[in-house]
């Protein structure tokens, strides 16, 4: 079964790396032709939102479907549209709208990956290696990271955007070839001896199952609503990277900074694999507040190089954070309805974040940005510790946020039933 595993997150790492081939390609695009960071967030946005809508239905799919078949599917479908988007480029078609179009259909193919990955490793995996191997995974896919920027630039200068496309079609393909010779175990139906609520009869109880199994455990609650503030702050913040880096520096300084970002990753990952924490909880506030106070430096820096290593220092706690979370609720969930809590999961903790999406590119442009030139209303005093100009509004964005997110997790270390969930909920597995 290790072997299985194993082939089966080498082919989700090879098709990660395609994607944010295309991801880095395609932002540089829409950044270039635009100018605006409100275009650019309109593109996450877009993904983000279907993501979200598709996530209690993805879940239902994961739980009542080969979980195999649902990642087969959706490769092929992702690459189907990867080849639209080639076809748009080569005819000179391809717009905002049409993009962003692909892109939301993108993000509800998406929305059936993660609950079928993220379930099917409890089901190949015993629960003594999962804190381990969500660390290597996480490394992996950081290093991943690495590779992408780098490639993406080396490959635009070469082939242009279709051929970083090309790249990212090949990938889907070796994906599918890994799904096809790999064997997932099928978990338990629901049965109505386990859960005999007559709601959960009906195909839309069904799908609420995965919400009702949350809301009936207290503490697993108020994690959702942290990571929940959480997400929506830091996604609002992160989604402005590029254009702040962008409009400091180019395409190539871009690429060695989201590298060092995922070089933090492979750090991350590598001692959450060797260390494999067991009070997980402690260390998802400790390393919350780490990456909080990071986010503080990052944005009050002008320099690419203490840009790079605020970035490197904050994804360092990053699979630190993701992981122990990950795991805990893989430990705490029976395996027959993870697909269907995890998609509910997914809903509460970044439900929030297509609307930060959407309101971070005008905060950027029409409020932080002018504010931060240099007869803005804040040059004479923010603007003396963190600097004027182009990029200074959204760096006073990550400043204050960090600041939030310092303020809510040093209150949430005083909630006694989540810093004690793991010991008040007991494990599944």
């Amino acid at each position: 079964m290790m072997l299985n595993y194993i082939i089966l997150s080498l082919g989700q790492i090879v098709s990660f790396i395609g994607s944010q081939l295309s991801s880095f390609a395609l932002g540089v695009w829409v950044y270039q032709r635009t100018k605006t960071a409100t275009q650019f967030t309109l593109i996450s946005f877009l993904f983000a939102l279907a993501d979200i809508l598709f996530s209690p239905i993805s879940g239902w799919v994961v739980d009542n479907y080969d979980r195999r078949r649902v990642m087969i599917l959706n490769d092929i479908g992702a690459a189907f549209f990867a080849m639209i988007l080639v076809g748009l480029l080569i005819t000179q078609n391809l717009s905002f709208w049409n993009l962003g179009l692909i892109v939301s259909i993108n993000g509800a193919l998406g929305s059936l990956r993660g609950p079928a990955f993220t379930a099917s490793t409890t089901l190949m995996l015993p629960k003594k290696h999962l804190i381990r191997a969500n660390g290597i995974l996480t490394m992996a896919f950081s290093m991943g990271g690495i590779v992408a920027p780098t490639l993406a630039g080396i490959l635009i200068n070469a082939m242009g955007i279709n051929g970083v496309l090309i790249v990212d079609i090949f990938t889907f393909v070796f994906s599918i070839g890994t799904l096809l010779i790999v064997h997932i175990p099928n978990a338990a139906k629901l049965s109505n001896e386990n859960y005999s609520d007559k709601m959960f009869l009906s195909l839309i109880g069904e799908r609420l199952l995965g919400m009702k199994y949350v809301i009936q455990h207290r503490g697993l609650i108020i994690l959702l609503i942290y990571f929940m503030i959480q997400s929506f702050i830091t996604f609002t913040t992160l989604v402005l990277l590029v254009p702040m880096l962008l409009s400091l520096s180019d395409p190539k300084i871009l690429g060695r900074i989201l590298s060092a970002a995922a070089g933090g990753g492979i750090l991350g990952g590598l001692v959450m694999a060797i260390w494999g924490p067991r009070k997980r909880m402690w260390a998802i506030l400790g390393f919350g507040i780490f990456q909080e106070v990071l986010m503080v430096f990052t944005g009050s820096m002008v320099n690419p190089l203490f840009i790079g290593i605020g970035f490197f220092l904050f994804f360092l706690g990053a699979p630190i954070v993701a992981g122990c979370d990950t795991v805990i609720w893989q430990c705490k969930i029976p395996p027959e309805i993870q697909g269907r809590v995890f998609g509910a999961r997914r809903i509460i903790t970044m439900g929030s974040v297509p609307i930060g999406y959407l309101i971070a590119g005008p905060l950027a442009d029409y409020i932080f940005e002018p504010m931060m030139m240099p007869n803005g209303a804040l040059a004479g005093t923010v603007g003396k510790i963190i600097g004027v100009g182009k990029g200074r509004g959204i760096g006073l964005m990550f400043v204050l946020g960090g600041i939030i997110l310092m303020i809510i997790t040093t209150i949430a270390f005083f909630i006694p039933r989540l810093r004690n969930l793991e010991d008040e909920i007991p494990d599944v597995i």
